[in-house]
């Protein structure tokens, strides 16, 4: 049960700063971040998961460890960072985002 748990917030805090970039992208009206813009919102984002920012709504992540939390952004940071490194490499390809589950053609 516990594992389910943590696979849970784990997925909860990717959804989240996911989602968290892709409105900042929306907000900036640019078709991808650049890094440091990246970085300060995932900032952002996980110091709304860490234990002092846990509003009432997240109350229940506390009994996820952080390091499960902390995996989570890494792995958005790791998702994005190679996407971007695959199409400096080749322009017009497709390419999996972070924002989602699709392959849809990258911003050419």
């Amino acid at each position: 049960m516990q594992l389910k748990q943590w696979f849970g917030t784990a997925r909860k805090v990717w959804n989240d700063t996911v989602h968290g970039l892709k409105k900042l992208t929306e907000e900036l009206k640019k078709p991808y971040l650049s890094t440091n813009e990246r970085k300060d919102c995932m900032k952002e984002c996980r110091a709304r998961w860490r234990n002092k920012g846990l509003d009432s709504e997240r109350e229940w992540a506390k009994a996820t460890p952080g390091e499960i939390r902390d995996g989570a952004w890494r792995d958005v940071d790791k998702a994005f960072s190679s996407n971007f490194a695959i199409w400096k490499k080749n322009p017009g390809t497709y390419m999996y985002h972070a924002y989602g589950h699709l392959a849809y053609p990258s911003f050419l």
